[in-house]
């Protein structure tokens, strides 16, 4: 289930989203990700619109495929296939896009050549308007 928005101050990596005034942020935190399907963020969004971006890091040289996948209300928004994904930080990013209020939005990653596990995370910012 998606975390809902909070609007205190910063508690750490979650999975959800986080408001500070206008700006929103949400952080993964570093994961192990393997040949699963990983939901490294996952939040509803409240009445406003957001106009965010979002990157994704390796904390590690994979040389392995990832996939990452963005979903709004469970419709494919944006996907992104990183083939031997390196250290290289944002390669190919940010992605940018305008949620809706009142969406529910997931971005997953996968290890799409190997089973094995490597550390990667995720960064979302942006703001939010009424």
């Amino acid at each position: 289930m998606a975390k809902e928005a909070q609007s205190q101050g910063f508690t750490g990596t979650q999975k959800g989203i986080s408001y500070v005034g206008n700006h929103a942020y949400a952080y993964s935190g570093v994961l192990n990700i393997d040949n699963t399907i990983t939901n490294l963020l996952e939040f509803n969004t409240s009445s406003e619109y957001l106009n965010i971006s979002w990157f994704v890091g390796f904390g590690e040289a994979t040389g392995n495929d990832y996939e990452f996948i963005c979903n709004i209300n469970n419709i494919e928004v944006q996907a992104l296939i990183l083939p031997d994904a390196t250290i290289t930080y944002g390669r190919d990013m940010p992605f940018k896009l305008i949620i809706p209020p009142f969406s529910t939005v997931t971005i997953t990653g996968q290890n799409i050549s190997s089973t094995g596990g490597k550390n990667i995370w995720v960064t979302l910012t942006g703001k939010t308007y009424s």
